[in-house]
């Protein structure tokens, strides 16, 4: 999984940041419950956009799923 400090970063409309804390346990989520890389990616962009409630973003958000087989 690899992604952009703009995930990270995104900030909602108290300015309380996304963090990797939140990025983990979103990727955790996704892995937990058998989905496929892009349903994770999905997972966590849902969850970026929920998080930051329509407020502008400064920065990018990229999110790349890479299964190895």
């Amino acid at each position: 999984m690899l992604y952009t400090d703009g995930v990270t970063e995104a900030v909602n409309p108290n300015n309380d940041f996304y963090g990797e804390k939140r990025f983990i346990e979103t990727l955790q989520t996704g892995l937990n419950t058998k989905k496929t890389s892009e349903e994770t990616v999905k997972l966590i962009k849902s969850s970026v956009y929920e998080f930051y409630d329509g407020r502008e973003q400064f920065d990018d958000l990229t999110v790349l799923a890479l299964v190895y087989k």
